[in-house]
């Protein structure tokens, strides 16, 4: 990645991801463009932990499904903290979603270093460590 993503080093991220190879590549890809992965968690509670337990995140990636449970609970924890988000997920919107997953933005797996940077570069635009205080 080249320096147009230049801007997206120091920033702090959150992996919310059950598959371990995936989470594995994420952190890979935010690794090599400077970014600090703060955590990774495979779970709804130990994702909510993590967040109450930072208050400097930049952004969060979210696995839509994690082990058969909708993230909806980190994504609208997530908004009423105003902490950017990426859904990861293998399905498109749907009708019957939550306004809140509807909403969100989506990088549909799989995906390449290039798509993950590019969204990144568009949710997670703000300086790092400027969450809202609430």
């Amino acid at each position: 990645m080249g320096q147009d993503h230049a801007r997206l080093a120091g920033q702090r991220i959150l992996v919310v991801e059950d598959e371990a190879l995936i989470a594995m590549e994420i952190e890979s890809i935010l690794e090599d463009l400077h970014c600090e992965v703060v955590g990774s968690v495979a779970t709804i509670e130990a994702a909510l932990a993590a967040i109450a337990g930072d208050d400097r995140l930049d952004g969060v990636f979210l696995d839509l499904n994690l082990a058969g449970r909708t993230a909806l609970p980190i994504a609208e924890e997530l908004l009423r903290l105003e902490i950017p988000f990426i859904l990861l997920t293998g399905y498109a919107s749907n009708p019957s979603d939550s306004p809140v997953l509807r909403g969100a933005r989506r990088l549909k797996k799989p995906f390449r270093a290039q798509n993950l940077a590019e969204a990144m570069a568009e949710a997670f635009d703000r300086p790092s460590g400027a969450r809202a205080q609430g």
